[in-house]
């Protein structure tokens, strides 16, 4: 008899209270993560230590487009290093092409052969002339002196310096039409008069010279390349792992998040460990300003708003090449996940961490490579099963 009066009102209890159970659990702090990219590398504008070796190469790198100072932002060491592989991949063929043409000048006699000579040095010899001039204009080469007489009967072509702004050009003029080549500022030309006339009366000499020069010039400045590309590859593979994390807190109450986590990998050749990240910035992106930005310098505990949704920017500390997670990320692909502590609600006077987690996903170096083919595959596919199944055409009866 008692249990039919009891659970009767059990019951009720429950069926009155069940406004009040479903809002708290409703509006308590509920956060989704969803974890956006991996990335390996440094800002553009963030800078690093490229040492003090790397930095006497730089400046004296003469083909270098600048200085690098010792701490130096991403993007110029990006654009040195990219410039130094440029260098290192010409100055092979230059070199190559010196050497034909010191070949190539012992045996012209005819007048056509030699403008024909000038006219390659000045068209397919761009690192070769240049070396030239710059060696003329810091006077690391120097060339006797033509006597002027008869020198006007002995010429074989029309070259000259000519002034266009503030840029004077070595200019050939054939009946095919005129050939510039940039020599550089107003001022130059009279330190490089010494080529121009061993051009125009074909000096062998001289221009034999001019080829031994530059030959060595192009191998000092590829050995100067293939030291400031290795140095930089290093510096540039030991760039921190950066995390863009979406966060929604579904609740009523913020969420309040350790401001450390950590990226968890697995599917290398050896065990990985986990890998400390930090909460640099946050973003939100509902308000239509994405590029406002909420710096988070000090250590503190990061708050997440109500009914919001921020994307946290997570980077590490800079990353050397022999560790694990650098080898293993440049030579394969590997499954991540982030871990977050969240405090819960204070009990007792204390928070207490849970840890939240994201679901895995795939990254890696050659990640953006696979999804490429993934896609070209697909349409490819889809392209030709659109082209086996297209009904033949009805000839006219």
């Amino acid at each position: 008899m008692v249990e039919y009066i009891i659970i009767p009102l059990i019951a009720a209890l429950v069926a009155g209270t069940a406004p009040f159970w479903l809002r708290l659990i409703w509006d308590r702090v509920r956060i989704d993560l969803n974890l956006v990219s991996v990335t390996k590398g440094r800002h553009p504008e963030e800078r690093a230590d490229v040492g003090d070796r790397i930095m006497e190469i730089s400046k004296s790198f003469r083909r270098s487009p600048l200085d690098l100072p010792k701490e130096a932002r991403d993007r110029d060491i990006q654009f040195v290093r990219s410039h130094a592989k440029g260098v290192r991949k010409e100055a092979l063929e230059q070199i190559e092409f010196a050497r034909e043409m010191k070949r190539r000048l012992r045996h012209c006699k005819e007048n056509e052969e030699k403008v024909d000579f000038i006219t390659k040095l000045m068209t397919s010899g761009k690192l070769v002339l240049e070396e030239i001039i710059e060696g003329l204009q810091r006077r690391d080469l120097v060339l006797p002196k033509i006597e002027d007489t008869l020198r006007m009967a002995r010429y074989v072509c029309q070259v000259e310096t000519v002034s266009s702004g503030d840029v004077d050009s070595i200019v050939l003029t054939r009946p095919e039409g005129r050939i510039d080549f940039p020599v550089g500022s107003q001022g130059a030309k009279d330190r490089i008069q010494p080529l121009v006339k061993a051009m125009q009366t074909f000096n062998k000499r001289h221009l034999d010279k001019c080829l031994k020069y530059a030959v060595k010039a192009v191998r000092d400045d590829r050995s100067h390349a293939d030291i400031l590309m290795s140095g930089l590859e290093e510096i540039a593979s030991s760039g921190p792992f950066r995390v863009d994390l979406m966060v929604v807190n579904k609740g009523k109450y913020a969420a309040v998040l350790n401001p450390y986590a950590a990226l968890r990998v697995s599917g290398g050749v050896s065990r990985i460990d986990p890998l400390m990240l930090r909460i640099e910035n946050m973003l939100d992106p509902q308000n239509g300003e994405l590029e406002v930005e909420v710096e988070v310098d000090e250590p503190s505990y990061v708050s997440i708003e109500p009914r919001s949704t921020v994307i946290l920017t997570l980077r590490s500390e800079p990353v050397e090449a022999h560790k694990p997670i650098a080898a293993a990320y440049d030579k394969g692909i590997l499954r991540c996940s982030v871990a977050l502590v969240r405090l819960t609600n204070p009990r007792a006077g204390k928070y207490r961490p849970k840890l939240v987690e994201t679901v895995s996903k795939d990254f890696g170096a050659s990640f953006d490579k696979v999804m490429r083919n993934q896609v070209e595959d697909r349409v490819r596919r889809r392209t030709r099963r659109r082209v086996l199944n297209f009904p033949a055409r009805l000839s006219p009866s």
